[in-house]
């Protein structure tokens, strides 16, 4: 989720030549869009003013960027993926995806009640605020509920919630009127803190306060135990190095090796919930993630974590398993159907939150870990269990998109960096000899009937491999949209992935396009065939090869 966090949409004093805005998103990732101001004032309904922005989210997901000084309000301000308009358009919900692509968020700022009507964040999938009493001078989101408040100019001490309403200022976290904004740090929040109160790190040794239901240790790779975080001592218990809350973590491998059971179980009785409501837990975990070369989780493998309270009814609260494939890195299942879907483990712990059952007095809790063999090791640390404990049920991953958004309609991509995709595999050439990758390209129902942008695009897998892939297949492919020497790809070299999700040949979804000659252009320019860059074309012409230099090892030949 990309977000706007935070922005003042008319400062005290003078207005400045250049307007901050926050934005919130996936630390470490890198974003390039747009800021839209679109009038309020009158129903005309004019676009304003368009910035293109860009930039990487600190480690605490947010992003500062400058643009020139907007008009004051009313208006509404959007933040997208592009835009295709022009100043001076007039803005409509119907020619939303053209002119702006994907709309991350957008708010409404009013500066009298009559331009509420003339206000579109709402219906864009944001937000509009009622009418504060003046222009704000800042708007921001609390920093756990995400909720929008406004200061006005001149703020008389009050902030003012989305809906109008009068909020004292010591109802949050830190005073929101003492200065004149947060950017580049965590806003104030009006949300009570987490009340963690129950914590177990496993600093120390099973069989007080938790249990494990064996404890293996061949001093190889067939183990399930406590263990140091990290532990360099074995070989492969040390590629966890990071997401650790203490010195102590439990790591198990290949359960069975020893004559064990595959399952083992991490038991966390008696936990005293008395009183409490909302009740959820959190819980790090970690497991070896090597896609698309290797798939190393098998169906059964992965871990489960299972609660109970006052003894009762053993419920199902959490599962990560491997994906639809059958084998692969393990994900969350996210509609409880034992198929890892959501977001996926590394060896980079990662912290995850659900709910848990409300009322009683006594929690039990269970994590069942299973691994039957070696390179599937598996990594769990701090059990937390409390009240509105923070982040969502799952880490996110990169922006979905589809593959004409990528391509746009210029000669580079219009995105850049982590994204996925879903298409159809036109074209296999992953060997050595070839071009180490594959082709992919959206279906039919799927694209933006936009004949200047290509619906087709290049996977490079580089030293990886994929098993069983095939063309016609259906894949969800993750990586980096980048471009090299001219030609647009997603490389998955590194932390990408590409899971199958329909082995079947599903090429009947996917249309070839047909190509006239002469070309409009030369036919060596890069921008004669821009427009179907990695698609399926057919030409109907009778063509004669002219050269072949190339043929034996890429495929490609010169007509």
């Amino acid at each position: 989720m990309i977000r706007i966090n935070e922005f003042q949409p008319n400062p005290q004093g003078t207005d400045p030549q250049m307007a901050v805005f926050e934005l919130q998103g996936e630390p470490g990732t890198l974003f390039t869009g747009w800021i839209t101001s679109i009038e309020g004032d009158n129903s005309s309904a004019t676009i304003d003013s368009a910035y293109q922005i860009s930039g990487t989210f600190d480690e605490h997901g947010l992003l500062t960027v400058e643009v020139p000084d907007l008009e004051n309000p009313s208006f509404t301000v959007l933040l997208s993926s592009e835009f295709n308009g022009a100043l001076g358009n007039t803005f409509s919900l119907l020619n939303t995806g053209a002119f702006f692509g994907t709309v991350h968020d957008a708010l409404g700022v009013p500066d009298a009640s009559a331009d509420a009507s003339y206000l579109f964040g709402a219906a864009l999938g944001g937000a509009d605020f009622a009418y504060t009493g003046d222009e704000p001078r800042l708007v921001f989101r609390d920093s756990l509920s995400g909720d929008w408040y406004a200061i006005n100019d001149p703020d008389n001490g009050q902030v003012i919630d989305i809906n109008g309403n009068v909020v004292a200022p010591d109802e949050f976290s830190s005073d929101p009127v003492s200065g004149t904004d947060t950017f580049g740090s965590a806003n104030p929040s009006r949300s009570a803190p987490a009340v963690n109160h129950f914590v177990e790190s496993f600093e120390q040794a099973p069989g007080t306060t938790y249990f494990l239901s064996s404890d293996i240790d061949d001093g190889s790779f067939d183990f399930f135990d406590r263990f140091a975080s990290p532990d360099n001592t074995n070989s492969a218990r040390d590629d966890f190095q990071s997401g650790f809350d203490g010195g102590y973590a439990i790591f198990g491998q290949d359960h069975d090796g020893e004559g064990g059971a595959s399952t083992q179980v991490v038991s966390i009785p008696g936990i005293d919930i008395s009183g409490y409501v909302d009740l959820a837990m959190a819980v790090r975990v970690g497991a070896l993630s090597s896609e698309p070369t290797f798939h190393n989780y098998e169906a059964g493998d992965g871990i489960r974590i299972f609660a109970s309270v006052d003894s009762g009814a053993r419920v199902l609260v959490a599962e990560f398993a491997p994906p639809v494939s059958g084998s692969g890195d393990l994900r969350l299942d996210t509609d409880g159907d034992g198929i890892g879907d959501g977001g996926g483990l590394t060896t980079a712990l990662s912290r995850f939150v659900f709910d848990l059952p409300n009322g009683g007095s006594l929690l039990d809790l269970e994590i069942e870990m299973t691994s039957d063999a070696s390179y599937e090791p598996l990594v769990i640390d701090k059990v937390e269990v409390g009240e509105m404990l923070e982040l969502a049920p799952e880490p996110e991953g990169p922006e979905a998109v589809f593959i004409h958004q990528i391509q746009g309609s210029g000669t580079d991509v219009a995105i850049s960096g982590e994204v996925q995709v879903q298409g159809i595999v036109t074209g296999v050439y992953d060997e050595s000899d070839e071009l180490k990758g594959f082709f992919v390209q959206e279906e039919d129902s799927d694209t933006d009937n936009d004949s200047a942008t290509s619906e087709g695009i290049f996977v490079y897998l580089g030293s990886n491999s994929v098993d069983g892939l095939a063309e016609g297949q259906i894949v969800t492919v993750t990586g980096a949209a980048e471009d090299y020497f001219g030609m647009s790809k997603i490389n998955v070299t590194d932390e990408g992935s590409v899971t199958i999700d329909d082995a079947a040949n599903n090429l009947n979804l996917v249309s070839s396009t047909s190509l006239e000659l002469p070309a409009p252009g030369r036919t060596d320019a890069a921008a004669t065939f821009e427009a179907v860059e990695g698609m399926l074309v057919n030409f109907t012409d009778t063509l004669v090869v002219s050269e072949y230099y190339e043929l034996a090892r890429t495929g490609q030949i010169v007509l």
